[in-house]
């Protein structure tokens, strides 16, 4: 079973749950991005019409904990550090 919560202000969240799975856009993701010690990501390869990414590079107190490549994409977990 899935249950999902939605969430008004990222107060609400922070009050109510330790660990939460955010969804969102780029507006969500940097909300949440000050609150965050771990970060699930998945890298799709391939040249694309984008004008949103996530670049998690630029935030050096980060280390890659995890990563597994496949041929179109890449599993990879970040924790703050």
């Amino acid at each position: 079973m899935i249950i999902a919560f939605f969430f008004n202000s990222i107060d609400k969240v922070l009050e109510n749950y330790n660990n939460a799975w955010i969804i969102g856009g780029e507006e969500i993701y940097n909300l949440f991005f000050p609150f965050v010690n771990k970060i699930y990501v998945t890298k799709v390869l391939g040249n694309y019409n984008c004008d949103k990414f996530f670049k998690i590079r630029e935030h050096l107190n980060w280390k890659i904990t995890y990563k597994q490549n496949f041929e179109n994409y890449s599993f990879i977990n970040y924790d703050r550090i």
